[in-house]
């Protein structure tokens, strides 16, 4: 077992009363009962052991219960988080008990809880023990206010329960997303927990904003600076300009700065300047007709100029008539991928009954042993192509970097569903007569001769001979997605293919072993946090029920409209 799993939640009652709900770590439990018999309460009981700031458990437990505890494992390791409930009508409680180790026993007293603290600390101890790592670094978060996208323990809950609320609502896909206070930072960590970024790379982006405002800062503050000056050194140089005319100073230079100038000005206006000496009658007709050949030439010099404004007026029509903009190019996660051996037991719960077993597709599993010595069994898997959940909030992260593509997804879309694809996927009608499928060496996963055949493509159903069970699981997986990346198969299924465009070039069909059309990223067993192409040289953990899930991540093209009318674009790589 390689995550935590709840083993028990317990309520500690008045006058030593005690009552735990024992559950079976790592299956699907199912609590049922009728209307107000607390079933709720075991959602704000695991809410509220999280480190909430409020205890919402309702006012008969919160009457009749002066504790409540959930007890998690990880194999041998046992965690156990205990708080005590607040009378009604006050808040919270301030402190929590956390204890970790292995064979704890769960608390039948108040006085047997252990690992008193803080409910901040608690919530520290509750991160280092779930590996959710440190994302806020000290030297760069501000004291007293906590980090946007850093991840604590609190961000886990949108991924651990789903309230009734949450399943009712048309709107909200997340417990904690219709709380404008959460939202922000639900979304600001879905990277982190989705394997995109890390704690380095998160900090690093944190401290690159901060380093970007700080330079935005000085640069408006250097502009006004520049500003404040040039208008000064602009005023004194009129000045200056006026004095010359007259013969009151020097005409100022160009190289002039601010201090030279006003030295100027100071000059002209002390006593020891030279008396303004009028023009003789002789000199005043010279001038007279100097001023009428200047004025003869300067309006010439209008007409020209407004025929050069004209001229320059017309050229600009055309100056714009070709437009530019970039064409940028990244990967969109457009679906989950499930391949599983039992019918109706899809790792991706959520979704589960979409593909529930019905009269044409009850049975599944293989013959595998799990034997490292077993022979080559034939095996039978499941898959289902459902629309990535992140899609549309990928895109809304990517988007704050720049322009980005939208991918062909629909979050929850159901792509293909092999229990409704029965003819084909679990009796490869028509596919096992294609060429394909009879001539060795198409369509292969893999290479025979470097002994590294995963598998074949075709026939596209779910039957294959393969010891390896990851390898087995990953070639019917390429298969889906093989199919729902193509139009017009004999198939039961939904194209995940969006329509080209000017200025908009979508994912084509998928291919094997080429990163160009598509990669994965491993999700179950194991959460990756890189993408590969089948067959790799990676880490292959065997699911010991057979069910593996991959994010299926495609290539998307675009570029911003400029104009009227796209002409093309030019690729430079």
């Amino acid at each position: 077992m390689t995550r935590w799993n709840i083993a028990r939640i317990f309520y500690l009652g008045i006058e030593g009363a005690f009552r735990e709900i024992e559950l079976d770590a790592g299956k699907v439990n199912v609590i049922a009962g009728a209307s107000g018999t607390g079933k709720s309460a075991v959602i704000k009981t695991l809410d509220y052991c999280l480190g909430s700031s409020s205890c919402e458990l309702p006012v008969y437990v919160r009457r009749h219960c002066v504790a409540v505890g959930v007890k998690w494992v990880r194999g041998a390791d046992e965690l156990i988080s205990c708080r005590l409930v607040p009378p009604v009508g006050q808040r919270s409680s301030d402190h929590m008990y956390v204890t970790t180790g292995r064979g704890l026993s769960v608390p039948r007293l108040v006085e047997q809880f252990e690992g008193r603290t803080n409910v901040e600390a608690a919530k520290t101890r509750l991160e280092e023990a779930f590996g959710i790592g440190d994302v806020g670094q000290p030297d760069s978060t501000v004291p007293g206010r906590e980090s946007r996208d850093r991840a604590t323990v609190r961000h886990v809950t949108p991924y651990v329960f789903v309230t009734k609320e949450v399943i009712d609502s048309e709107t909200v896909l997340l417990h904690g997303l219709d709380d404008r206070r959460k939202a922000g930072h639900i979304i600001a960590t879905l990277p982190y927990f989705l394997g995109v970024v890390t704690e380095s790379t998160a900090a690093d982006e944190r401290r690159l904003r901060q380093a970007r405002k700080a330079l935005d800062i000085e640069v408006a503050r250097e502009n006004a600076r520049r500003s404040n000056e040039s208008l000064v050194k602009q005023r004194m140089r009129i000045l200056l300009t006026e004095a010359s005319q007259i013969g009151l100073a020097a005409a100022p230079f160009e190289q002039a700065d601010e201090f030279e100038l006003l030295a100027m000005l100071r000059s002209a206006m002390s006593s020891d300047a030279k008396a303004m000496q009028y023009p003789s009658e002789g000199e005043l007709d010279a001038l007279h007709e100097r001023r009428q050949s200047v004025l003869s030439e300067l309006n010439q010099t209008k007409r020209r100029h407004r025929a050069m404004m004209t001229a320059a007026q017309e050229s600009l029509s055309y100056q714009d008539a070709v437009r530019t903009s970039v064409k940028v190019r990244h990967y969109v996660p457009d679906a989950v991928v499930s391949s599983y051996s039992n019918t109706g037991e899809n790792p991706w719960l959520e979704v589960r009954a979409m593909s529930m077993p019905n009269p044409t597709a009850k049975a599944g599993g293989d013959g595998t042993t799990n034997h490292d010595n077993e022979n080559n069994l034939a095996k039978f898997k499941n898959a289902d192509v459902i629309g990535h959940p992140a899609g549309m909030v990928f895109s809304q992260f990517a988007s704050a970097s720049g322009y980005t593509c939208a991918g062909a997804g629909t979050a929850f879309m159901p792509y293909l569903l092999s229990t409704l694809d029965t003819l084909a996927w679990r009796y490869n009608v028509p596919e096992s007569l294609y060429p394909e499928a009879l001539i060795p060496g198409l369509r292969e996963i893999g290479t025979r001769t470097a002994l590294n055949l995963w598998g074949n493509v075709y026939p596209r159903g779910g039957f294959m001979h393969q010891v390896d069970d990851y390898k087995s699981g990953a070639v019917v997986a390429q298969r889906a997605g093989d199919i729902v990346t193509r139009r017009g198969q004999i198939h039961v299924y939904q194209p995940l293919l969006a329509s080209a465009r000017d200025g908009y070039w979508p994912a084509g069909a998928l291919m094997e072993t080429d990163a160009s059309t598509g990669k994965w990223q491993e999700l179950t067993p194991t959460l990756s946090n890189t993408c590969a192409v089948f067959p790799h040289g990676n880490t292959r953990v065997q699911a010991r029920q057979g069910d593996y899930a991959w994010a299926l991540w495609r290539p998307y093209s675009c570029c911003r409209r400029r104009g009227q009318v796209f002409l093309g674009s030019v690729d430079f790589m």
